[in-house]
């Protein structure tokens, strides 16, 4: 189920919020879908590939996230949005923001 939290990650669509899949998000609101959840953050996290540590591109990343939450969060997709969440929380402590 982590593997297939992990593609989830990768659908990409405007129906939602105007990044998310209509179907990703209907998945994700399933509050048993721990291990898919699980999967999909850490997809997320692995994401960003190698890079060189840059303040201000770990900074963009944080506001990307949190703006994406803010977003999900705002439209009622809770599950989905506090995903996005923890995304940028990781994303903000991993990098000393």
């Amino acid at each position: 189920m982590e593997i297939l939290g992990s593609k989830l990650f990768h659908v990409k669509s405007n129906e939602v919020c105007g990044f998310l899949s209509k179907a990703v998000v209907k998945i994700l609101e399933n509050p048993n879908a721990e291990f898919l959840h699980r999967g999909y953050t850490i997809e997320a996290f692995n994401s960003r590939g190698v890079h060189w540590h840059s303040e201000d591109d770990d900074t963009m990343r944080y506001d990307d996230y949190y703006k994406k939450f803010l977003l999900l969060s705002e439209d009622g997709y809770n599950y989905t949005s506090n995903l996005y969440k923890k995304i940028a929380e990781d994303v903000r402590r991993d990098n000393g923001i």
